[in-house]
């Protein structure tokens, strides 16, 4: 295994997951998500613990209950479950927006989803569903990593930079809430295939931090090099 690599399944996890949460699911995004390639990605920036692989089984373990379940349409009894745990009607029992979980009085469209979306603009970066949908919300977060991971491909000695980057953002932004987010979901017991997709994706996240921490210029520093 080399560098490009291990970005390369970076960059596959993070698009795997936002396909998963970022709309009404389709089938061939879950079946994706729980393919023998994901499990291959996986192995690829697992740091040796299992710990990750366990985390992507048990969304499996979710998805072929589903398949052996009562329902003729396996896919539609996740819909079913993307409904309760992202639209509604009623109150949500977590939500997936980052200002829910980080702001003093919670709430949409608050100072924290502006510094986001300011950390996108400085990357050249603009939400698709600009002023429609929080720029916070889970699944936005985890394409903008995708995009960056993306970039990181073939980045050669802009790399570490580049790194340091996507750092700041998980320090800053996804690792603040993604903990709690998937806490709440799983206590909730409403969506088991989202609950278990979260519980693996906050594990992706913290593997991909440490990851990341291997490569990147020490924070401080590029500080400095970007002061005047």
């Amino acid at each position: 295994m080399d560098g490009e690599d291990l970005l390369a399944a970076r960059r596959y996890l993070y698009g795997l997951l936002w396909l998963v949460l970022a709309g009404e699911p389709k089938e061939e995004s879950v079946e994706a998500l729980v393919s023998d390639l994901a499990h291959e990605a996986v192995s690829i920036v697992d740091a040796g613990d299992d710990g990750l692989s366990a985390s992507l089984e048990r969304v499996r373990k979710e998805w072929d209950s589903l398949v052996g379940g009562s329902s003729p349409e396996p896919i539609d009894a996740v819909r079913g479950q993307y409904m309760k745990a992202f639209v509604g009607p009623g109150k949500l029992a977590a939500y997936p927006w980052e200002s829910m979980y980080v702001e003093p009085a919670p709430g949409l469209f608050q100072d924290s989803t502006l510094a986001v979306r300011r950390f996108y603009a400085e990357q050249g970066m603009r939400p698709a569903r600009l002023n429609a949908e929080p720029d916070d919300h889970i699944a936005t977060e985890l394409h903008f990593m995708m995009k960056m991971s993306e970039r990181s491909i073939g980045a050669g000695s802009e790399f570490p930079e580049m790194a340091s980057v996507q750092i700041a953002f998980l320090d800053d932004h996804l690792l603040r809430w993604i903990a709690e987010y998937a806490a709440k979901l799983r206590e909730s017991s409403t969506a088991p295939f989202y609950s278990a997709v979260l519980e693996f994706a906050e594990a992706f996240v913290n593997e991909d931090r440490v990851l990341l921490d291997g490569f990147a210029v020490p924070r401080s520093s590029a500080c400095q090099t970007a002061s005047p």
